[in-house]
């Protein structure tokens, strides 16, 4: 009868793991000391190593969240979108033609120094946004001076990002944005 191990196909090389010489020393090179293999720190790691690199197999951690993700899907799946209908409050802002007219003037680029960004939309535009330096809901108005043409990523880090204003004019926006400092030109 013949052993059920697996077939690596190529040597797992294990020298450069933490824990190996003393490892080695330990079972003795591999003679009496194997036969008590799980009494030292090394096996600890061995087996989930051997799993993740051998067989692909993934860690406990990646387990648990594959687990997870395959319970919340299973929820999904049974999961109809409700229609509701709600009373919203909400500010209506008539900024469409200054906002389309920004956009244009800036060629559909992000204005933000070396930003290269290009998302091309069906009609052959590149995708571009008009934040707020100080949003509407602080009291800022779509105004210029107060808009700047973003690229989607510049905007959203713009808006959550640690940013401080140092200098803020109708032609010129200057600051530091998570750390990088930056000077706009907002119109020509």
């Amino acid at each position: 009868m013949y052993g059920t191990g697996q077939d690596l196909k190529k040597p797992v090389l294990l020298n450069n793991l933490p824990e190996f010489e003393s490892f080695k020393k330990f079972c003795g090179n591999f003679g009496i000391g194997f036969q008590k293999i799980d009494n030292h720190p090394f096996s600890e790691m061995l087996v989930p190593y051997i799993l993740e690199n051998c067989f692909g197999m993934k860690t406990n951690k990646e387990m648990e969240l594959i687990s997870r993700l395959q319970q919340l899907n299973s929820k999904m799946k049974l999961s109809r979108p409700e229609r509701r209908l709600i009373k919203l409050n909400a500010i209506l802002r008539k900024d469409a033609s200054i906002v389309n007219l920004l956009k244009e003037i800036a060629q559909y680029k992000c204005q933000f120094p070396d930003c290269n960004s290009i998302i091309l939309t069906e009609s052959g535009t590149n995708y571009v946004e008009v934040a707020h330096v100080k949003p509407i809901f602080k009291g800022g108005q779509s105004i210029i001076g107060n808009l700047i043409v973003l690229c989607p990523n510049h905007h959203k880090e713009f808006d959550l990002g640690k940013l401080s204003i140092s200098e803020q004019r109708i032609e010129m926006l200057s600051g530091n944005l998570n750390g990088k400092n930056f000077t706009i030109k907002l119109i020509n």
